[in-house]
């Protein structure tokens, strides 16, 4: 049998997939604040070999984003950090994701570091792409959403770093999950007024989307902005404490219609930005990440076909019931090391 680990290595969260003969054998995410130091990714690579088991000589395939945390002066330096920690703690024969320049030695990325910083995006895209799935990948995760066109099995990016997929409309910084609300939108409307948005982190997007029941109570993996309950009532009071009201003022259905307001406001802005990637909103959407509900819906009201992304790449998993949405680029490098080694 031949294993390959994906890795995904963010600034928050340390995602993973375990691939055994193309098939996914499991996936893992795991809180990895970066920020606080090193020693925070050192201890979720103890906790994924000690969850997940797989064998000695295993291969691995990693890609990049954590590099963009304030633990760093430059991105480079990131680069070649994270890398030292991972060469050190993972076994076997290990690759790193390069984004055009595909699968790069861990010697050969760190000389390498601006092809190999937040490449995760690209890995999704060329798997799109091989696979003949020609449409726009629109992955939304927990903190940001990736916009990618493939055409003509090529990945048809204007931009590769962070700032230049900015500036396209191609990287948008906003999740369902870790998106401070404050930065959802500007105001909601509360009867027949207009009210501002609180500056201040009181909620986040996954209060957002436990009111509207598009995740699960348990889909966050991080504490809540005010370190309380995880639930559809804490959300309420989280959400509404941003217009200064108590949760006794509007209650759960104040609550919900905010977020219903804000849902509609993410949209939104998915749309405008999808509309300057791809203007002429002929090509189908590939909806991946844990937001992908979003892209269903966003399809749904430009009238566009819309696949998920482990049906398009013919992704199978052991159990059917395997959350693949949320782990396309750690899904998505380890099948490209496994047909580099076919």
């Amino acid at each position: 049998m031949s294993t390959v680990v994906g890795w995904d290595i963010g600034g928050a969260n340390l995602k993973l997939s375990v691939l055994t003969d193309g098939v996914v054998q499991a996936t893992l995410q795991l809180a990895c604040p970066l920020w606080r130091g090193l020693d925070r990714l050192e201890q979720a690579l103890g906790q994924a070999r000690q969850r997940l088991d797989w064998p000695t000589k295993t291969r691995h395939a990693v890609t990049l984003t954590g590099e963009l945390v304030d633990l760093f002066p430059d991105r480079t330096t990131g680069v070649q950090q994270i890398l030292d920690v991972v060469v050190a703690r993972l076994l076997g024969p290990l690759t790193v994701y390069g984004g055009p320049s595909g699968l790069l030695s861990p010697a050969a990325a760190r000389e390498n570091p601006t092809s190999v910083a937040s490449a995760n995006w690209h890995g999704s895209a060329r798997l799109l792409a091989l696979a003949g799935g020609d449409g726009v990948l629109v992955d939304v995760g927990s903190t940001t959403s990736d916009i990618i066109p493939v055409r003509d099995a090529e990945v048809c990016h204007q931009g590769l770093s962070d700032h230049e997929r900015l500036v396209s409309g191609e990287l948008v910084y906003a999740g369902v999950l870790r998106t401070p609300v404050m930065a959802m939108a500007r105001s909601v409307r509360m009867g027949r007024r207009q009210v501002p948005l609180i500056a201040e982190l009181f909620a986040t997007a996954a209060d957002v989307y436990r009111l509207t029941g598009e995740i699960g109570l348990d889909a966050d993996p991080w504490s809540t902005a005010d370190g309380g309950p995880a639930t559809v009532e804490g959300s309420a009071r989280r959400l509404l404490r941003m217009v200064g009201l108590d949760f006794q003022q509007a209650g759960l259905d104040g609550a919900r219609a905010m977020a219903r307001q804000l849902r509609r406001q993410q949209l939104q802005g998915l749309s405008r930005a999808l509309d300057k990637v791809d203007g002429n909103r002929s090509a189908r959407l590939v909806a991946a990440g844990s937001g992908r509900f979003l892209v269903h819906q966003l399809a749904q009201q430009l009238g566009r076909r819309c696949d998920d992304f482990e049906q398009v790449c013919a992704i199978e998993a052991l159990d059917r019931e395997m959350d693949l949405a949320n782990f396309a680029p750690a899904i998505a490098v380890a099948m490209l090391r496994e047909q580099v080694c076919e």
